[in-house]
């Protein structure tokens, strides 16, 4: 065991293969040993430090090299053998990943910050990311918080917003987004009868749901991603669509639960319902993938065989019991 103490202004305690060190109030640090360093060097300053270490196998983040520098408060430099390195001019904030080791990137703690990957993203932020973008050969963000987002991506637009834009929502599932975004107006035809039928908010829950659960299903059989359903593009439209009192497919749905007939509704409507064929289209695939579907099988019945809309939300009261 080895032990040196200044408190409150340096101290360092050894033992076996762990290391605690500080400068209070500037800095804390556990380091230990690991077999798969194969040298390590590091010096400790009030206000600089540098950090160096070799690994016996490359290291998924670090590579087999890599080096640190930090003159505090003035400027951060890192980079790895990878082609991995950052800088940041005013780094505020001296940090340490899960590992305990200083992150290759350092967002929001620095005046001016710059990253280079080894995979070609680079990232670029200005007065702790009042303004930041990020680009590769083929894709460009730029945000300023509240004020502008923009992002293109292989030279088309992918998003623009003005005002409000701090938040920012993406998605690769491109089946779960077109179900979701699809499927949720035949759910709102759903929702519409039961408000043409005079049910109330219960109902209306037990459709929304159910509408979920099956469009989930159907996803996560065309090979979807199950989180998707429960994102902006699932269960966020689908909620929108069902409640808004603007939704045409809901609208469709309520004059049908109040005896109109659909070709009655198409023929006053300017707009289109994309509902309605949608319902056949969710129908065959529920068919094609042998998906329970309820909701949407009922709807179908209800649009293209004249089903009485009080004879189906019976049959989906009365349909067996199963775990939710």
């Amino acid at each position: 065991i080895y032990k040196r103490i200044f408190f409150p202004f340096y101290g360092k305690y050894i033992e076996r293969n762990s290391t605690t060190f500080f400068i209070t109030p500037l800095y804390f640090v556990l380091e230990k040993q690991n077999s798969g360093v194969e040298s390590q060097y590091s010096i400790y300053g009030i206000l600089f430090w540098y950090f160096k270490r070799d690994y016996n196998n490359e290291h998924q983040r670090y590579g087999k090299h890599w080096r640190f520098y930090k003159l505090w408060p003035l400027f951060h430099y890192e980079y790895n053998d990878k082609g991995d390195s950052s800088f940041a001019f005013l780094s505020i904030m001296p940090f340490r990943d899960e590992e305990g080791y200083e992150r290759l990137y350092q967002p929001f703690f620095s005046i001016v910050e710059y990253s280079r990957q080894s995979n070609g993203d680079k990232r670029f932020g200005l007065f702790l990311r009042t303004y930041f973008q990020s680009w590769n050969d083929n894709y460009f963000t730029m945000k300023i918080p509240f004020i502008i987002s923009y992002s293109q991506k292989d030279n088309s637009l992918q998003h623009i917003s003005l005002l409000l834009s701090f938040f920012r929502y993406t998605n690769d599932d491109v089946i779960g987004v077109e179900l979701g975004g699809s499927l949720k107006n035949v759910i709102a035809i759903a929702c519409g009868i039961s408000d043409g039928l005079g049910f109330g908010t219960n109902t209306k829950a037990a459709l929304l749901s159910g509408g979920l659960a099956e469009i989930s299903r159907l996803g996560q059989a065309m090979r979807a991603k199950a989180k998707t359903f429960s994102g902006l593009s699932g269960l966020g439209d689908l909620v929108t669509t069902c409640i808004s009192p603007y939704s045409r497919n809901r609208f469709v749905g309520e004059q049908i639960g109040k005896g109109k007939t659909l070709t009655q509704i198409e023929k006053h409507m300017q707009m289109v319902a994309e509902g309605i064929p949608t319902t056949k289209a969710g129908y065959r695939l529920s068919l094609r993938y042998k998906i329970d579907m309820p909701i949407t099988k009922e709807v179908y019945y209800i649009l293209y065989r004249n089903k009485s809309p009080l004879k189906a939300v019976k049959d989906l009261m009365t349909r067996e019991n199963k775990e939710e």
